[in-house]
């Protein structure tokens, strides 16, 4: 894993060197099921038609973005979150082992709905999961913010 993730920062260091010295972006598609330079090579839901590999979607991505997402630290700041939090996460969706530390980190007052076999990209776009959350998050931003929660209705 170790190795991958150097090699990734290596061609991410590489784009943004090529970037500064021609100031031009090197783009590689972004998802692909048959273009193996892609970023998601194969992966689902970015590669299906119907959900993220949708027309209106610019399939590119500059892999210059490769050190700062992987070395970003998100957890780090969890201790300087003060205002109330809501995560809504499952087992099943992306890191959920880190969305756990972040949230056992968070001093401030916190809540958390957990959804049971809910992928990440359920989420996005399967309309079950999707309603939970956002009612979710509704009732959060009414309890939390009060009348001005009610603004956009």
């Amino acid at each position: 894993m170790a190795a991958r993730t150097a090699l990734l920062e290596a061609v991410g260091d590489a784009a943004e060197a090529a970037y500064r010295r021609t100031d031009k972006q090197a783009f590689l598609p972004a998802a692909s099921l048959t273009d193996e330079r892609a970023i998601m090579f194969k992966v689902p839901y970015y590669t299906e038609a119907g959900r993220g590999m949708i027309p209106a979607w610019r399939n590119e991505a500059d892999p210059a973005f490769w050190r700062g997402w992987l070395t970003f630290d998100a957890i780090q700041a969890a201790r300087r979150l003060h205002q109330p939090l809501l995560m809504v996460h499952s087992e099943t969706a992306a890191i959920p082992q880190g969305a756990q530390k972040f949230y056992a980190r968070v001093t401030g007052p916190k809540q958390q709905l957990w959804l049971d076999n809910v992928t990440q990209f359920d989420f996005y776009d399967r309309g079950a999961p999707v309603k939970a959350a956002s009612d979710a998050v509704a009732a959060h931003f009414r309890a939390t913010l009060g009348s001005a929660g009610e603004a956009g209705q």
